[in-house]
């Protein structure tokens, strides 16, 4: 740790602290009706694209200027089983106004109505202005330290049950100081998490955790009090 942060300036464990290297699976597009999802032995389990669902977290920065994170919208579609696949992936320094048209561009272009925005600073002012737009917004409420924040996605890595979308490989960004590769990105941020620099994808991650509880705490509660 030390020679990555003093020399390498990169504060990253080999194979990473949180968020291990073997924790990263991958998924692409059958035809447009499956899913397939990669094993690690290198099995292929496929899922009906109809059986699942498309939703949005979003992780709004403050402020525009280049110290500040940068604002992460992240696409998940959710299987039948419960499974997350990072579908796609806006990260950038954006100001308020173009935050709300980011969110808006993702959910039209995936029809979605489903967000989840952290309810704090530009997040508060998305989620009211999102929600009069006919949009079902989750003000999800940072009421936690980012690194218990993100014990619920990661019991979910270490399941095996998160993938990223192979096309996150393909995206680039326009910043020089970071690799052009969002993927890369993606991984750098968590593999680096709670010691890196930013941490804006993280969080996006990290409540889509939330989502995934919650439903599950939902479906519980409706078996125990004989919900349908």
């Amino acid at each position: 740790r030390t020679w990555n942060s003093l020399i390498q300036q990169r504060p990253i464990i080999d194979g990473g602290s949180y968020f291990k290297e073997e924790y990263f699976r991958y998924a692409v597009e059958d035809g447009p009706l499956f899913l397939s999802l990669e094993q690690p032995d290198g099995s292929i389990e496929s899922r009906m694209m109809k059986r699942g669902k498309k939703f949005i977290t979003v992780d709004a920065a403050a402020k525009e200027k280049d110290e500040n994170d940068e604002t992460a919208i992240a696409v998940w579609y959710e299987t039948e089983k419960n499974e997350l696949v990072l579908w796609d992936l806006f990260h950038g320094r954006i100001d308020f106004t173009k935050q709300e048209e980011m969110i808006e561009y993702y959910a039209k272009l995936y029809d979605i109505i489903d967000l989840n925005i952290e309810d704090s600073s530009n997040g508060t002012g998305l989620i009211a202005r999102l929600s009069k737009k006919g949009y079902n917004v989750n003000g999800q409420v940072a009421n936690r330290d980012k690194v218990t924040r993100a014990e619920r996605v990661l019991d979910w890595f270490c399941r095996g049950n998160v993938y990223f979308h192979r096309r996150l490989s393909t995206i680039t960004h326009d910043k020089s100081d970071i690799p052009k590769n969002v993927m890369d990105y993606i991984k750098d941020q968590l593999i680096s998490f709670p010691t890196g620099k930013h941490d804006d994808i993280v969080d996006a991650i990290s409540w889509a955790g939330y989502v995934i509880a919650d439903k599950i705490d939902e479906s519980n509660h409706g078996l125990m009090f004989g919900g349908v």
